[in-house]
Formats: C-alpha cells, structure tokens, sequence
C-alpha cells in the first residue's frame, strides 16, 4: 500500500466541512478518483505492450467512504 503526503488538508478540511455531507462526500470521491487516474495510466504505460490486453485489463475500483471516515480506491488487474 501506498501514502502520500499533501500540503493544505487543513484548510481544504475546513472548507469542506462547511458543505452540505453529500456534497463533501461527492468532493472527497472525485480527488480520489483523479489521484487513481494518475496511477492508472503509470500502471497502463508500464504492462507488457505484447498484445495490449493487461494494459486494457487495468481499471479502478469504484471510490468508497470506509468505516474509519476515509475514501479508498483500488486499481485492479
């Protein structure tokens, strides 16, 4: 598993704490999704190039909100 380290959550917390949950929790889905992208295309870039098939094969998870409060997304083969 990877961590990461990102500058500003404080005053992005703050911000979105003054949002309606739906909306907070639609904001906290779609970073997660855009920093999985990323992650997506490094992994399509580096498969096999043989046939393309793995690299095709490679997709996300749907985002989800865990027990513990934080939102979680998986890149799968």
């Amino acid at each position: 598993m990877t961590t990461a380290s990102v500058k500003g959550l404080k005053e992005l917390d703050a911000f979105l704490s003054a949002l309606p949950k739906n909306m907070q929790k639609n904001a906290y889905k779609a970073g997660v999704r855009a920093a999985g992208n990323v992650i997506l295309q490094e992994a399509r870039h580096r498969a096999p190039k043989e046939s393309g098939k793995m690299a095709k094969a490679i997709g996300l998870s749907s985002p989800r909100v865990n027990q513990d409060g934080t939102v979680s997304i998986q890149v799968r083969l």
